[in-house]
């Protein structure tokens, strides 16, 4: 596969003009935003094969690129002092992979949307604004998956943009390290099979993903401002679940009920590795995850309790004692020291409570 680098301001003048829309029956969704042209139909797009890098200045050629609307097989690199895609790549459509990192890029100005079919990897591209000009592939079923999704360390992202309306993704979707985003809207993810890692974005107030109906671990942690999640409606974690040092949450995402009879649980949700909710300061409800389907711990490799509930300071520990009492889970549920109060023997029982509890220790 051949490479290209390109220069800021090479070829801007060749360029100038070419309009396109995407084509060929493919389908994609994209947040309003994009550069100051007007896109117009691009039925037929050339397709180039070959990965391109963007670097400062820097210019080695190949080959020429298209006068016209076309699409990209193969990866396109941007880094260094570029700060407009628009000028240097006219009327791209499309691209396999968009690795954009250590740029000066403030959002993605192509004509169209830039439709990204494989892999999403943004990182540390310090004026980075929105990526409301990024379009994935608009497929719920799943017939289309990408291979992975990257933002992190972005220092002035305030919008995900097209990253919102991703649908399907085999590999780790993570959000991370943008410290002026203030919200992360995956509503339209059904299936997140490598994982979902939201962690350190200190701004972000919510975190909403309510469509999403299978996801791999999820880790969801020191996001300062954090104060309320989504609904969370899958029935399949395919890997741990981690919530901690969450300052401000304070109050875990309600779930789809489980169907018990005695021991016997179906439906609602399932947790293939183990589950720890920790270290949340202002954390003072678990809402109905007493009502959770099983914790099976048969993936994890990072943890040896099932359950384990610590360290939440406001959080009532009779709240942390029903949930390991009445989730069903493989080995132990550990209910350590650090929630509030150290006694349940008083009060209304676990819901659970005359069908007996599973294994749990601590208070």
């Amino acid at each position: 596969m051949k490479t290209t680098t390109l220069a800021i301001g090479s070829f801007a003048a060749l360029l100038a003009g070419c309009t396109g829309n995407f084509g060929g029956g493919n389908k994609w969704t994209a947040a309003d935003a994009g550069g100051s042209d007007t896109a117009a139909a691009c039925d037929n797009p050339v397709i180039k094969t070959m990965d391109i890098t963007v670097s400062g200045t820097s210019l080695t050629m190949a080959d020429k690129l298209p006068t016209s609307c076309w699409n990209l097989k193969g990866k396109l690199s941007v880094s260094g002092a570029t700060t407009s895609l628009k000028d240097l790549l006219g009327d791209i459509r499309q691209v396999d992979d968009l690795v954009m990192t250590n740029s000066m890029v403030t959002a993605i100005d192509t004509v169209a949307p830039l439709a990204v079919t494989r892999t999403l990897d943004i990182e540390n591209n310090t004026v980075l604004t929105s990526l409301a000009n990024v379009a994935l592939p608009n497929d719920a079923s799943c017939l289309t998956y990408l291979a992975a999704i990257t933002v992190n360390g972005n220092q002035a992202l305030t919008d995900l943009g097209g990253v919102g309306k991703a649908m399907c993704v085999a590999g780790l979707t993570k959000i991370s390290n943008n410290v002026e985003l203030a919200a992360v809207a995956l509503d339209s993810a059904a299936r997140l099979e490598g994982g979902l890692e939201v962690t350190y974005n200190t701004r972000m107030t919510t975190l909403s993903f309510t469509q999403l109906q299978s996801v791999g671990s999820v880790t969801i942690t020191n996001n300062d401002a954090l104060t309320s999640m989504g609904t969370i409606n899958a029935t399949n974690i395919q890997g741990d679940l981690l919530i901690d040092s969450n300052k401000s949450l304070t109050s875990m995402p309600a779930i789809t009920k489980a169907q018990t009879t005695g021991h016997v649980t179906t439906g609602a949700l399932v947790i293939s590795g183990a589950m720890m909710i920790s270290n949340n300061a202002a954390l003072t409800s678990l809402g109905n995850w007493a009502y959770a389907g099983q914790v099976l711990n048969t993936h994890s490799v990072l943890y040896p309790n099932s359950i384990t509930i610590k360290n939440n300071k406001n959080l009532p520990v009779c709240q942390a004692r029903e949930v390991g009492c009445c989730v069903a889970h493989s080995d132990t549920a550990q209910i350590n020291s650090g929630n509030s109060g150290n006694s349940c023997n008083s009060g209304a029982h676990s819901w659970c409570y005359a069908s007996g509890c599973y294994n749990y220790s601590g208070n």
